[in-house]
């Protein structure tokens, strides 16, 4: 007869081996349990399911001693613990490439375990020798020539029907390639050279100087299209930004309905952007009394004055400080999400104005300190720690 604490023994046994088993073999749970730190399932739901058969077992012979009032040994729950400690270190031991392969990986190298065999041609998968896959384009780029690395060694080609085959990583042990016909997926004009889609126009009759021809104010072909409305004039030139590898650029070109094409300049550079029909540049735009500019920037910069050159330029930065820093005897003002100076907050009190990396600081400065004749100053720059002129 099985005393009553063994019956729970045998029960809880019975219990959790049966939620264990529905746990590998439910594929609603898969997805989950392989994507927390430690996978608590294998890759392949097929494995999944030939270990959940295990615990099926473990239920059965719990079940068995159960009806039998027989105490279950010691020894089947530790066979049980170690088959599941097992389980889990091997769930973490393997890895499947994107056709449902198993395989096991270990200190960089990779062995077959589990899946139907590949044959390396476009649409199936095939694996790299030291994994993981590496390539030098972003995947499936079809306008970018890339190739796979990782041993591999193959690259974007073009083909004899002047189809691209792009070659990309589809998991982290295996690459695949795909062939792309360009003209069918960008459009007329569209050719395969030198590994990768390419836009291709014809120039205009009895002339090499399309930007010539794209930029006269004249229909030279006849075609009721003018300069860049021409449907042959290069999108390369036509669009805001031809010119723009000179310093500085020389912009012009197309941009959207209400908008036209200037320079834009930063602190460390400049290009062509589409800039609001009525703004003015930020680059183009003066100083308002020296203080701050006011053109126009893309949403993520604002307009700020260069004291040393004396013009204004766009600034992603989240605060500058125009005085450099710390120093209250020097008007200076901030640029944040407005324009803030430094300002008297009494007779004797400065507060003056730094930057933190986000935004900016207000310090409290008495003026005496530099003089027991110092006394807070305005001025149109901001105010600051001086000598009141008697």
């Amino acid at each position: 007869m099985v005393k009553k604490k063994d019956e729970e023994k045998t029960k809880i046994f019975t219990i959790i081996s049966f939620v264990l088993f529905i746990f590998f073999i439910l594929p609603q749970v898969h997805d989950w349990a392989n994507s927390t730190s430690i996978k608590l399932h294998f890759c392949n739901h097929i494995a999944c399911f030939f270990f959940s058969l295990i615990f099926l077992s473990f239920t059965y012979i719990g079940y068995k001693h159960l009806k039998k009032k027989k105490e279950i040994k010691d020894s089947w729950i530790g066979i049980a613990i170690v088959v599941l400690i097992v389980g889990i270190f091997l769930m973490n031991m393997t890895v499947c490439d994107s056709s449902g392969n198993m395989y096991f990986s270990f200190d960089g190298e990779t062995m077959y375990m589990y899946g139907e065999s590949d044959v390396c041609k476009p649409g199936t998968s095939c694996e790299v020798p030291t994994p993981p896959c590496l390539e030098t384009d972003d995947g499936q780029d079809y306008k970018s020539y890339g190739e796979i690395l990782s041993g591999a060694n193959v690259e974007d080609i073009c083909l004899a029907n002047d189809n691209l085959r792009e070659r990309y990583c589809n998991s982290e042990l295996t690459y695949t390639s795909e062939d792309i016909d360009c003209a069918e997926e960008y459009g007329e004009n569209w050719l395969c050279e030198e590994g990768e889609c390419r836009y291709s126009t014809a120039p205009p009759p009895d002339t090499e100087d399309t930007s010539a021809l794209c930029s006269d104010g004249l229909d030279n072909d006849d075609d009721g299209s003018i300069d860049c409305e021409d449907t042959d004039c290069s999108d390369d030139f036509c669009e805001c930004g031809h010119g723009s590898l000179v310093e500085p650029p020389e912009c012009g070109g197309r941009c959207p309905t209400g908008e036209y094409c200037a320079e834009y300049v930063t602190d460390s550079s400049s290009w062509c952007e589409c800039v609001p029909d009525g703004e003015t540049p930020c680059g183009s735009s003066n100083p308002n009394l020296g203080i701050d500019c006011d053109g126009w920037c893309l949403d993520t910069d604002f307009c700020v004055h260069d004291y040393d050159s004396d013009n204004c330029y766009c600034n992603s930065w989240h605060c500058i400080d125009s005085d450099g820093g710390y120093y209250p005897e020097v008007a200076g003002c901030v640029y944040w999400e407005d324009i803030e100076c430094d300002y008297c907050n009494s007779q004797d009190e400065l507060i003056e104005l730094t930057c933190t990396e986000t935004e900016p600081y207000y310090n409290e400065v008495d003026c005496t300190i530099f003089g027991d004749n110092y006394v807070c100053l305005d001025s149109k720059f901001g105010s600051y720690c001086g000598v009141s002129e008697p």
